[in-house]
């Protein structure tokens, strides 16, 4: 289907065709006098249409320039209120969106600091221990376990000797020696504070305070207790 011409241009089409018979035979010889004069007439009268053309062309547009302007200021104006409405929404998504991938980030970073930290603690008991000879280092380990054949002599002298086990049990007497002591000592001063708050015989009615013998007796049963924990 062809498109419909516009009635707005229905004169300048007319102008056109009387133009196109009139000026698409004429033969231009601007070498004459007379000529030139004919061209420039005719150059003049083809400029003046392409002027009242484009003039009419802005004047017929301008009321769709005006009525676009208002449909993309109206479409504007619907917009931002949509816009309002829609962040509402999005920025509350998206605050629980992004707490829940800090939170899970923060998980991690903790999960991943508590085990540095166990490795740490987990290599300073192998240092401590390496210095203390309860541990033979990685790179000894290592040699020892190299240098071991497959024949029942080696695998025989691979395994710890006696003397070995009673020298490591020796040294865990060693390192536990000393909290040994400290238990025993508070023993003993617990003991000592048990006899020393015992109860003696039983009062006269009215010669003892209810409120201090009670006092009395709970610190009596917490240190018998301490008392038997460390039996």
């Amino acid at each position: 289907m062809a498109a419909r011409k516009l009635v707005v241009y229905n004169d300048m089409r007319k102008d056109l065709a009387v133009f196109e018979e009139e000026y698409s035979s004429i033969l231009i010889d601007c070498t004459t006098p007379k000529g030139m004069k004919s061209a420039k007439d005719c150059r003049k009268e083809i400029r003046d249409a392409r002027l009242n053309l484009e003039d009419l062309r802005k004047e017929a547009k301008a009321p769709v320039l005006a009525k676009g302007t208002q449909i993309d200021d109206e479409a504007k104006a619907i917009k931002e209120k949509l816009d309002a409405l829609y962040s509402k929404f999005d920025d509350s998504i998206k605050a629980i969106e992004n707490k829940k991938e800090i939170d899970a980030a923060k998980a991690v970073k903790e999960q991943e600091d508590k085990l540095h930290d166990l490795e740490a603690r987990e290599q300073a008991i192998f240092d401590k221990e390496i210095e203390l000879g309860i541990r033979k280092p990685v790179e000894a380990v290592e040699e020892h376990d190299s240098g071991d054949s497959l024949d029942d002599s080696s695998s025989s002298e691979s395994v710890p000797s006696t003397d070995k086990i009673v020298d490591d049990t020796a040294d865990i007497e060693t390192i536990c020696e000393p909290h040994i002591k400290v238990a025993a000592q508070r023993l003993k001063v617990l003991k000592a504070i048990r006899n020393l708050v015992e109860p003696s015989d039983a009062q006269p009615e009215g010669r003892i305070d209810e409120g201090i013998a009670e006092v009395h007796d709970a610190i009596l049963a917490d240190i018998w207790e301490l008392v038997d924990v460390f039996k």
